[in-house]
């Protein structure tokens, strides 16, 4: 996982970085119990996915382009996604399209929720 971001463009490796921590955040504010920095983490992980959706969608610094060509490069556990769709910016840009929808709804779920998730 770690060379498939290292081949990203930089919006996106510094996004995927601060995801990950984000929702290791996130995960301590379950165990910890912590209603309010729960909700706080959450929009934060959703506006982070929100960002690399509009980063892979709008291929902004050519972040589709290098998530093709790092699937094309990537093999987990050996298999070969080469010549697959998942390979093409346009399965890039989906995503992209994807993330926004998931990103915007976690985090405007966690504004408007009032039961403190």
């Amino acid at each position: 996982m770690f060379s498939f971001i290292g081949r990203l463009p930089q919006p996106a490796k510094t996004l995927y970085v601060l995801i990950f921590l984000a929702f290791v955040l996130l995960f301590a504010t379950f165990v910890m119990d912590l209603a309010e920095a729960r909700r706080v983490a959450l929009v934060g992980v959703g506006t982070l996915v929100f960002l690399l959706g509009l980063c892979a969608s709008l291929n902004i610094n050519g972040t589709a382009d290098g998530m093709a060509s790092a699937i094309k490069e990537y093999r987990p556990m050996g298999a070969d996604y080469s010549r697959s769709f998942l390979s093409t910016p346009l399965y890039a840009r989906l995503f992209g399209i994807m993330a926004v929808v998931v990103g915007s709804a976690f985090a405007v779920t966690a504004v408007v929720s009032p039961s403190g998730l």
